[in-house]
């Protein structure tokens, strides 16, 4: 992985510079990331896995033991961030394996499973639905800031900057790709294409002003809502 980091760093001297716009929205490490995406974009493929639950090396490992080559990315998810505790099962305040990754040159990509009540009293779901062990969590009530699933939402969204603070303060760049498969509308946020938008823009705009200059903004797009995803800093793939 070591070779990798060390092509990230050569595309960043011989692509150039960005603009000065981007140049004040991205630390140095996550404009070196961009430069490389865009060297790279149409002309090779960056290999992944993704951590076996959501916090781990373990499917990286498993490739490279049985294939002698590490992937160049490891997906990370902060699927439980209801029950990360100090000390407990799931910690992500413990970022002692995502440092190593990108110590050794691996891309570091995040993602978010949002867990909000289910519809069974003390569960947690991120899946929409009627059943005991899915959510009818309202994504629209992020129109309106005094309802409690607003404040819910709030409160979650600097749950997670306080997590992506401490990759940022370890120099971290991360591949950020939040409110995914939203088209597809199995998951609460994904239920009102407006309202999604909106919580995207606030989420984006409540992680700017907490300093987040580590991550690139990753958005899937989707024609199941039928209509084009309507903020101008998600016209691209990667920001």
């Amino acid at each position: 992985m070591k070779h990798l980091f060390t092509l990230i760093l050569l595309l960043g001297l011989v692509v150039g510079s960005l603009s000065a716009q981007q140049t004040q929205q991205h630390s140095a490490e996550a404009v070196q990331l961009l430069q490389c995406l865009r060297m790279i974009e149409g002309q090779k493929t960056i290999s992944g896995t993704m951590a076996c639950v959501n916090w781990n090396l373990n499917e990286a490992k498993w490739v490279h033991q049985h294939t002698g080559k590490w992937p160049a990315l490891n997906g990370f998810d902060y699927i439980h961030h209801p029950f990360s505790t100090k000390g407990g099962w799931i910690d992500y305040t413990n970022i002692s394996e995502v440092s190593q990754w990108n110590s050794e040159g691996g891309v570091v990509t995040i993602m978010w499973h949002w867990n909000v009540p289910a519809n069974k009293s003390g569960e947690y779901s991120f899946y929409w639905g009627t059943e005991s062990d899915k959510t009818t969590f309202d994504v629209r009530k992020i129109f309106d800031p005094t309802s409690s699933e607003y404040k819910l939402m709030m409160k979650d969204i600097d749950q997670i900057a306080s997590y992506l603070k401490l990759l940022k303060d370890a120099n971290i760049p991360v591949l950020w790709r939040p409110l995914h498969e939203a088209g597809g509308m199995w998951f609460w946020w994904g239920r009102d294409a407006d309202a999604c938008n909106e919580l995207w823009r606030t989420m984006y705009r409540r992680f700017q002003e907490a300093g987040l200059d580590n991550l690139i903004w990753v958005w899937t797009q989707s024609a199941a809502w039928g209509k084009p995803y309507s903020d101008g800093h998600c016209q691209h793939r990667c920001l």
